[in-house]
């Protein structure tokens, strides 16, 4: 079975990738620049890449892996000539050496560990899509896999009328086959912050995916007008040599869980020790992000991860979390913040007037607790920082107090989107529903679809993705939506472990002939070929003749003699 490693990012910028691979900071997020007439259009190379190693220094693309070592906070590369010592190492600097800095820019980090991953344009996860509200996005996909195929399917966006545009292989459209190109093409029609991922089998926990943001509109809140510092994201690297097995959150119920986790990542950096990572993650190479004094920046948080919902907070800074799901709320402070698989979060954070240290952390962890037989099941950390850039401060070096010291009986923290009422395992956590964040525009909801008919059935908790509605598309609940945008769709939970076991099913919105078709050359056919008779055979400039039967026997018969014969 293949390890699922929860996502891959996917960065445009007009027509050129961007520079992919390691980057000890998160550069901010920049707008597409279009084509001449005005489309953002990106052309997406999906190929396979070894973790912990870098190609771009020899036409082959041989790779040479490469290893960081915590205690002295240093990098070696191995001796890629197989003629050598297998275990043969060099000096790695790529901060002083320009050749091994440009060598280091195309290593991935993941877990530390050198794994295969699937990557677009050759990084893991990339930079997002940003374009204008509203405006033309062409996305145009070449499968560089071979033997895999592959779809792409754009979360959040509604394409009205362009249902064959959404990505669901053999329900909106043939799968992506080796060394073929397939076309998207859709209006940016749903503003806020979203991503995309693959929708063949388990090709988004294999690293395909990627974040969006659509622009919005000249007027609108503030908030939405910063510099966005970076699209974050949030998954694990799953862990496929221990046991699969389902977990519980502290009330007992099970929110996907059952695949374990090599590591956490923020963007593309974690780290596979989970002991270093609890007690040394200043020393690793994970994930930073610039901050000054008094500045507010806008994290853009998307949990690509196929199982583990996360729980995020920064330490000494408050979270303001102003859009959920791509639509906007109103602004709500809150100490930490759950985000479950296919979920994005908006959030602003203030810099600090008197920072005490160089950087505070960035913390996500697992609300699992128990294997489904009660044992208890250790909690899983994932670090990043926010870092000041003013001189004069220092950098703690002092171990992580993981147990949440400043929630405390008299000053309880607040956690938004728990799945459950009351923390039972954290006394000193105050759980918020995800239902207490309030539409700042009330008076643009249809009434009229709210309903307030009782839940009676049972229930089993599945993070439901529709693709056709993307106003806060995953849900835990029955939720009704207005029937607006005939076609083809398709509904499944986001867990992939319970999307591979069917949980999801196929649905149509309108009658056939209210259903746009799509274009006459849009591939109809997804592989199956079948001739009731021998093919004419046809040049472009004569006429068709049918080769005589016995003449083609005997041809065959002839290179089978020959091929064995030689």
């Amino acid at each position: 079975m293949r390890a699922l490693l929860p996502l891959t990012l996917i960065s445009l910028a007009a027509l050129i990738p961007v520079a992919n691979g390691y980057s000890k900071y998160t550069d901010p997020i920049k707008i597409m620049t279009p084509d001449a007439n005005g489309v953002y259009a990106y052309d997406m190379l999906v190929t396979k890449k070894l973790t912990m190693s870098f190609n771009n220094d020899n036409p082959a693309k041989h790779a040479t892996p490469v290893d960081y070592h915590y205690e002295a906070q240093n990098w070696t590369k191995r001796e890629p000539d197989q003629l050598q010592d297998c275990f043969l190492s060099h000096e790695f600097n790529p901060h002083s050496n320009p050749i091994d800095g440009n060598a280091m820019a195309d290593v991935l980090v993941a877990d530390g560990l050198h794994k295969r991953v699937i990557t677009i344009n050759g990084d893991m996860p990339g930079a997002p899509i940003v374009v204008p509200y509203m405006s033309e996005v062409w996305i145009r996909v070449t499968n560089a896999i071979l033997m895999d195929s592959m779809t792409i399917h754009v979360h959040g966006i509604d394409k009205h009328g362009m249902w064959y545009m959404d990505g669901v292989a053999f329900v909106q459209q043939c799968p992506i086959q080796s060394t073929n190109r397939f076309e998207y093409r859709f209006i940016a029609d749903n503003k806020g912050t979203h991503w995309y991922h693959g929708h063949m089998q388990t090709d988004r926990g294999d690293g395909i995916a990627g974040g969006t943001d659509w622009a919005t509109k000249v007027g609108e809140e503030a908030w939405m007008q910063l510099e966005d510092k970076t699209m974050k994201w949030m998954y694990g690297y799953d862990d496929f040599t221990k046991c699969w097995e389902p977990t519980r959150t502290s009330d007992g119920g099970n929110v996907g869980g059952a695949v374990p986790i090599s590591a956490i990542l923020l963007n593309n950096k974690g780290w596979y020790d989970h002991e270093i990572v609890k007690t040394q993650p200043f020393n690793l190479p994970l994930e930073r992000f610039k901050i000054n004094k008094t500045e507010d920046i806008l994290f853009r948080i998307v949990n690509g991860g196929v199982a583990q919902e996360l729980m995020l907070y920064v330490e000494g800074h408050q979270m303001t979390v102003v859009a959920a799901d791509g639509d906007e709320v109103v602004p709500m402070n809150v100490d930490r913040l759950i985000v479950f698989p296919g979920e994005r979060y908006d959030i602003l954070i203030k810099g600090l007037a008197t920072p005490t240290k160089k950087s505070y952390r960035i913390q996500v962890e697992t609300i699992q607790r128990y294997f489904f037989d009660w044992k208890e099941i250790p909690i899983v950390y994932g670090f990043g920082y926010i870092e000041y850039q003013e001189d004069g401060l220092t950098e703690d070096k002092t171990a992580p107090n993981l147990m949440h010291p400043e929630c405390t009986s008299t000053n309880k923290c607040t956690v938004l989107n728990c799945p459950f009422q009351k923390w039972t395992a954290q006394p000193n956590f105050t759980c918020i529903s995800y239902d207490s964040l309030e539409n700042p525009y009330p008076e643009k909801i249809e009434k009229e679809i709210l309903q307030a008919d009782a839940f009676n059935g049972g229930f089993e908790e599945h993070f439901i993705n529709m693709h056709h509605d993307s106003q806060m598309d995953q849900f835990l609940f029955q939720f009704p939506f207005r029937a607006t945008n005939p076609g083809w769709w398709f509904a499944h939970c986001h867990l992939e472990l319970h999307l591979m076991g069917g949980t999801g099913y196929a649905y149509r919105v309108g009658n056939h002939d209210e259903i746009y078709m799509p274009p006459d050359n849009f591939p109809k056919d997804c592989g199956v070929f079948k001739v009731d008779k021998l093919p004419e055979l046809r040049l472009p400039t004569q006429n068709s003749t049918v080769i005589p039967r016995f003449m083609f026997l005997s041809l065959l018969m002839v290179l089978v003699v020959e091929w064995f014969l030689n």
